[in-house]
């Protein structure tokens, strides 16, 4: 298992997200963004999911595509 670091600016972003579509529905914006921290939470299970982040190229940096809103 691995531990998933995240970066002060993909949290705010993920908050910025929450406020965003809390206007239209308060239950929506919390159920997507719960939704996004368990998708991260795969990547403590499963480290290789996701893609390498191609303009960083590391291995062990990933992103993982979670929709298209």
């Amino acid at each position: 298992m691995v531990k998933v670091n995240w970066t002060r600016q993909a949290i705010e972003n993920i908050y910025e997200i929450r406020e965003y579509f809390n206007y239209q529905s308060k239950q929506f914006a919390e159920q997507l963004t719960d939704k996004l921290f368990e998708k991260a939470k795969n990547l403590e299970q499963f480290p290789h999911m996701g893609r390498v982040v191609p303009e960083i190229g590391r291995s062990e940096i990933r992103e993982l595509i979670f929709r298209n809103l």
